[in-house]
């Protein structure tokens, strides 16, 4: 491809496609596309995009809003020969990036996620600290 973007990158950046890509027996996608079989084949799945945050209201009604990782099972699906046994959703890195998941309806913004290929009620969610607060479906509006 002849883009700026790609003609600006150093020499030594590998560019993959939007159906992802496969690095030992882990799968590698942005999140914004429908992955490739390839990928889908892998043990472990490790997604960006969604930007996974965890809301919640202290005792003074103050929002918090914390980035997180989710660990979350895969569905099995039609579109796919095999899937693998769980997802790793990457949160945001940045201040000015983060989705709140822990409110009705449990929905994603990619493809994985909106068509229900992982079970987001049993994800498990971990700050970036290392705190597992359990299971997603059980921190729907959480007030603390």
């Amino acid at each position: 491809r002849s883009t700026p973007l790609y003609s600006s990158a150093a020499s030594d950046v590998y560019k993959r496609q939007s159906k992802g890509c496969v690095i030992g027996n882990v799968g590698l996608t942005h999140g914004h596309a429908w992955p490739s079989q390839e990928v889908m084949n892998s043990e472990l799945l490790v997604m960006g995009h969604e930007h996974p945050a965890l809301s919640f209201r202290d005792r003074l009604d103050k929002l918090h809003s914390e980035p997180c990782w989710l660990r979350v099972p895969m569905i099995e699906h039609e579109r796919y020969d095999k899937v693998p046994e769980k997802l790793i959703v990457m949160p945001a890195f940045g201040e000015l990036a983060g989705r709140t998941m822990n409110r009705e309806p449990l929905k994603g913004l990619g493809p994985l996620l909106r068509n229900g290929l992982a079970d987001l009620a049993k994800a498990r969610v971990e700050t970036l600290e290392g705190l597992d607060f359990g299971e997603l479906g059980s921190l729907i509006d959480l007030r603390l």
